[in-house]
């Protein structure tokens, strides 16, 4: 210390310190090893942030913009029903929520639709690109007039235009060159070239000019002129022959051309197809007649694509399965069994006879070989009643023509139409028996009697079916008349009942409007519990979260602490161990300096005093850079400490950062608590006014409908069955002892 302390007196010299030319030459200087012990010159380090607004302005929590409470859930305590069991009322608390939450759906939809609609529709129509826009804009021609315009003739100009003309007449008539037509330059007439307009232009200046009328256009001329005529001559190649174009069978998907196809409404058959198609429906009736994708296949293209053998069973087919099945009628002949058209049936003799004449003819009653002309068929129901009745009557058949033949009077000789005599008491041919006019009156008395006996027994049979339908008359008379009072009396029941079920009605729901107004207090209570519950909860939580974050910064803010101090104290310590380090290399420096100062100038006049002035000089150099060291370190621990002060002021900011978010949230919190309670509130008030127009419409639902469709007529029927099983169980006994046996 006594040497620093020397050194700093000599400050105001140091400046005019100087080493001598030949000692450094030969030592060298010993001033660069204290120069190198020195650090860089110090360097502040700042670092601006900003400063974020104060909490303390932080508005007060209030929302007072209107809350879509649509967006909410409904609050929970709607959906309690304590003590609560009537099925009425436990059905509008389920239902009007679900019911309310169904029409706010409805409505954000329509509102989407309706936004999107209105987004769609004011979308302005602009033109794609600036080449449509211009496209639109009518064709103004540009004329540039020359330097120097050189005079130009009439004919020159239209001899020039012609042969333009020509060129593009023959661009336009050319094969050579495609031409591309969009589908909407179909119906639209083509465009004229400029060109053309200029040179009809110059034509009519060069009329003018000379004198004669103008050469109309020929397109527009029924009679064109000889010299604005241009013919082309233009001879088209060959075409190559093209393929006939194939289609394919929808049977075996093979491909053949298309004259070689049998064409129907839907598709096409190849001709093997087509007759297998054919024949297959001639042989299966429920395939009749050929179809393709059910459409019946016309009877002219049947005809037309088949063989002359496939056309005979094809028309067979045809005229047999027109008729219904059982009109049908088909040879007797079991090894023949073929049908028989209707223009071979005799319906005179009820007998058909088959293409084969040699088959015998089939009755048309009983489908079997036909009878013999004295005998009936046994399926002719009207021949066996007439028969009975001949038998009754006593009538004879003809032994001739069978036909019958009734007696009025004479005798017993009688002659048919077909001039066959015979008895009428035996039958046996005229004069070929022994009967006499009595045997004749016998057979006439007993045929008298079958038929008196048979009126009586018909007389008998309708007078009991007129006393069958007397009594069920007269039953049916009894029927109604009681039907008619048990419905009077089942009217006046209904009427009473349904004036005591309205009734019933009426005060069941005052009780349950009663009940739904101690319900609605009782979960307006909840729901107002609940609010309360949610914020005295929000202020809870975020009272511990602040305390929580208090003290979380807080013990950051006392570590930071430490640490800086901790940082410092480390900064300082390595500062101290420098000087001390530097301090010792300073001294050896010097002894070193000192010894070779004497070594050097040992033996000389004033040596000593040489030494000694070189020391001072030497001493002087030590205490600058000592100086000089001492500022740096000083600034090295002004910039440490403002580094730290700097984190410090970073992480104060930081911490106060968190802590004006947590204060965002909260107040955010409790904003959100604010439009969750109003809207809530709306929901307490929209669902009450739902429940109230459901209860309004299930009762009048209930006084309208009657029994049927009410909540309570199951209940209601369950307790009136007893006695109304008394009531109809004495009306039937009443009613059953009324009714005659």
């Amino acid at each position: 210390m006594s040497v620093t302390m020397t050194l700093v007196e000599m400050e105001e010299d140091f400046t005019d310190l100087t080493i001598p030319a030949d000692y450094i030459k030969f030592y060298g200087d010993p001033l660069s090893l204290v120069a190198g012990l020195d650090s860089a010159p110090t360097q502040w380090k700042g670092k601006g942030k900003a400063v974020g607004p104060s909490v303390d302005d932080e508005p007060p929590v209030t929302v007072e913009e209107e809350v879509d409470w649509t967006k909410y859930n409904p609050p929970a305590a709607l959906h309690t029903t304590p003590n609560f069991h009537d099925d009425v009322l436990v059905h509008i608390i389920k239902t009007s929520i679900d019911r309310l939450q169904a029409r706010n759906a409805a409505e954000h939809r329509k509102r989407e639709e309706e936004e999107e609609q209105r987004k769609m529709s004011s979308v302005p129509t602009t033109p794609d690109s600036e080449e449509d826009a211009a496209a639109k804009e009518p064709y103004l021609p540009i004329i540039i007039p020359t330097d120097d315009p050189q005079p130009v003739s009439i004919s020159e100009v239209q001899a020039h235009l012609d042969e333009a003309e020509k060129e593009d007449l023959e661009n336009l008539f050319s094969h050579d060159t495609p031409v591309s037509r969009t589908p909407f330059d179909l119906d639209s007439k083509p465009k004229k070239s400029r060109k053309f307009k200029l040179a009809h232009l110059l034509k009519r200046l060069a009329d003018r000019d000379s004198g004669t009328p103008p050469v109309r256009d020929s397109s527009k001329n029924e009679e064109p002129s000889s010299s604005s005529e241009i013919t082309i001559k233009h001879e088209e190649p060959p075409l190559p022959p093209t393929p006939p174009e194939e289609v394919e069978c929808v049977s075996c998907l093979d491909d053949f051309p298309q004259s070689a196809l049998v064409k129907i409404t839907c598709h096409s058959y190849c001709t093997p197809c087509f007759h297998r198609l054919i024949t297959t429906a001639c042989q299966n009736e429920q395939q009749w007649p050929p179809k393709c994708c059910l459409n019946t296949i016309p009877e002219e293209t049947t005809l037309a694509h088949i063989p002359a053998d496939l056309q005979k069973t094809f028309r067979r087919r045809a005229e047999e399965w027109a008729q219904p099945a059982p009109d049908r009628i088909y040879c007797s002949r079991p090894t023949c069994s073929r049908f028989i058209p209707t223009r071979r049936v005799d319906h005179a003799t009820r007998t058909a006879r088959c293409s084969h004449r040699s088959h015998p003819p089939t009755c048309t009653l009983c489908r079997g070989p036909a009878h013999p002309t004295a005998e009936a068929c046994p399926s002719d129901r009207d021949a066996a009643l007439t028969e009975a009745l001949a038998a009754d009557a006593g009538w004879m058949h003809c032994g001739a023509c069978h036909a019958l033949v009734e007696h009025r009077e004479a005798c017993q000789h009688m002659t048919c139409r077909c001039g066959h005599e015979f008895c009428y008491v035996c039958a046996l041919p005229w004069q070929t028996c022994g009967c006499t006019m009595d045997s004749l009156a016998e057979k006439l008395a007993a045929a008298a009697a079958r038929v008196e006996a048979r009126l009586l027994r018909e007389a008998e049979e309708e007078e009991a079916v007129r006393m069958v339908e007397e009594f069920e008359r007269e039953e049916r008379l009894k029927q109604e008349l009681l039907r008619a009072e048990a419905e009077r009396a089942e009217a006046e029941q209904r009427a009473e009942r349904e004036a005591i079920r309205q009734s019933e009605v009426k005060d069941r729901f005052e009780k349950l409007r009663r009940q739904m107004g101690d319900l609605r207090e009782l979960q307006d209570v909840l729901v107002g519990w609940q609010h309360d519950r949610e914020v005295e909860v929000l202020k809870a939580d975020g009272a511990a979260e602040e305390e929580a974050l208090k003290e979380r910064q807080l013990r950051e803010r006392q570590e930071y602490d430490q640490t800086a101090r901790d940082k410092i104290q480390v900064q300082e310590l390595s500062f101290k161990r420098d000087y001390a380090s530097r301090v010792a290399q300073e001294r050896d420096v010097e002894a070193k300096y000192m010894l070779e100062l004497q070594v050097f100038y040992e033996g000389r006049v004033e040596g000593a005093k040489m030494v000694g002035d070189a020391m001072t000089l030497f001493r002087r150099q030590m205490d600058k850079g000592w100086r000089a060291w001492s500022q740096w370190r000083d600034g090295e621990m002004a910039a440490y400490q403002a580094r730290i002060d700097e984190e410090r002021t970073i992480q104060e900011e930081g911490l106060c950062s968190v802590k004006a978010r947590l204060e965002d949230r909260l107040a955010e919190q409790a904003r959100e608590a604010t439009r969750r309670t109003a809207a809530e509130m709306k929901w307490a008030e929209e669902v009450w006014r739902e429940r109230e127009a459901m209860m309004v419409e299930l009762e009048r639902e209930e006084l309208d409908d009657g029994e049927t469709g009410s909540w309570y007529s199951f209940r209601d029927a369950e307790e009136e069955l007893p006695e109304e099983a008394e009531a109809s169980g004495s009306g039937s006994e009443s009613a059953s002892a009324a009714i005659p046996a």
